[in-house]
């Protein structure tokens, strides 16, 4: 795990050192932009959602999609893909001097740098999500009332042990349980209040609701602090929620969320929005919603299986960090 911080901070430091809605009206006492195109009225029952974080615009999960595990090496990889791009497509490049004044952000970057494609039919969802060392197949069932999360480690280390490289532990929706490993927002810090505007994503009204931070930092200034101090949060009645569950961040909204956008102290637009690429509407067949497993077989809150997902997305195949 040391070595993985490091070469991230490495990479950080060697990128960095390279270099309001005026459509808009209000309806009675809801604020509603100009429609973007055909409104989507019908319930989103069936098809696939390809969601990802972005960052000042850039599609910042849509750069796993240049890795190739099957090479290894990936964090080698990440660093060569980071070092070609122009400053208007590095998003460690695009936000200025911020890291230099709050380097935490770029690991927080890091480690949310994320994409995943949804298969929903009705109130049944598979997520297979990937970040830079890892993959998940999250599967969530209202109508199954049953849940569980596969982990698997794209690039081990050479001494980690086979079975250690994958975990796999299983939940129950009725019984309140979620699966919230890795997420960097926990909702019960926040006030939620919901805003008198409708918003659209992909064509898809959605109300907005608004999370504000209730505790400030201690020091907001420090260069080592850095948390979020308000969501707004895009919801759509036409989703079922149970996409919410296989979020990275959970939120206890009834509509499916389809965006969230994330701001920190001092920056006016958001650091981070988790938001789709495309919602397709299609058929979906059972084998797309098989997830993987493996054994053993833990509980949701086992403290065994926390220890194996930090393992795996902490992995590396990095021998030498300076190498980065």
């Amino acid at each position: 795990m040391k070595k993985m911080f490091l070469g991230l901070c490495a990479l950080f430091v060697m990128t960095s050192c390279s270099s309001s809605d005026s459509n808009s009206a209000v309806i009675g006492d809801i604020e509603t932009p100009e429609v973007p195109g055909e409104v989507v009225t019908t319930p989103f029952v069936e098809g696939k959602m390809t969601m990802s974080i972005y960052s000042k615009g850039i599609n910042v999960g849509g750069l796993l999609d240049k890795v190739d595990y099957s090479k290894g090496n990936v964090y080698g990889q990440f660093q060569a893909l980071m070092t070609s791009l122009p400053k208007e497509e590095n998003p460690f490049l695009a936000w200025g001097d911020l890291f230099d004044k709050k380097p935490m952000a770029a690991f927080a970057l890091m480690m949310s740098m994320t994409k995943a494609d949804y298969y929903v039919k009705n109130s049944t969802v598979l997520a297979k999500a990937k970040g830079l060392t890892w993959q998940m197949d999250h599967f969530h069932s209202e109508d199954q009332d049953k849940a569980s999360v596969y982990l698997k480690a794209m690039a081990p280390a050479a001494d980690m042990p086979v079975e250690n490289q994958t975990a796999y532990a299983v939940y129950t929706p009725s019984k309140g349980e979620t699966y919230t490993e890795g997420s960097s927002i926990d909702y019960k810090k926040f006030n939620r209040r919901k805003l008198d505007k409708i918003a659209y994503v992909n064509n898809y009204a959605c109300e907005v609701i608004e999370y504000t931070l209730i505790k400030a930092p201690t020091d907001p200034n420090s260069e080592f602090s850095f948390g979020y101090n308000k969501l707004l949060v895009y919801t759509s009645e036409l989703f079922d929620k149970t996409i919410n569950f296989t979020h990275s961040t959970y939120l206890p909204e009834d509509g499916g969320i389809l965006k969230i956008e994330m701001y920190v102290d001092g920056i006016e637009e958001p650091f981070m929005v988790f938001q789709p690429e495309q919602v397709e509407e299609k058929v979906i067949v059972d084998s797309e919603l098989e997830t993987r497993v493996s054994t053993p077989v833990y509980k949701i809150d086992d403290l065994a299986f926390s220890a194996k997902v930090l393992g795996i997305m902490f992995s590396s195949d990095q021998t030498d960090t300076e190498e980065f």
